[in-house]
């Protein structure tokens, strides 16, 4: 490669950087920040669901408030799995939303 094709090269994908800049257009960056916002809106979204399948576990054996998603069995999504990723959501979901009314609710559920 001559060096003329590297500063041509070169060039080419600067313009590529700071054009969409220039005009307005959206960024990598942007992008980024929507599909964050996408993804926190669908965890809130799912956790109107969540809340409706939690079970409380009741016996002098379990801890104050403890429970469980789903219906506890092995098979299907209420296993460790199925509570796992909804454990994960809520954690998630209390990260992102430090100052939500509903913080000390998830923190409780995780």
């Amino acid at each position: 490669m001559t060096f003329a094709k590297f500063k041509i090269g070169l060039l080419a994908r600067c313009l590529l950087v700071i054009f969409p800049l220039y005009i307005g257009l959206p960024t990598e960056v942007s992008a980024q920040a929507t599909a964050q916002q996408i993804y926190l809106q669908c965890l809130t979204n799912f956790e109107n669901y969540a809340e409706t399948i939690w079970v409380n576990a009741s016996g002098s054996s379990y801890p104050t408030n403890a429970g469980y998603w789903g219906d506890g069995g092995s098979t299907g999504n209420g296993g460790i799995r199925g509570n796992g990723g909804i454990a994960v959501a809520y954690a998630v979901l209390c990260i992102a939303l430090p100052s939500d009314p509903k913080f000390n609710t998830r923190l409780a559920y995780v």
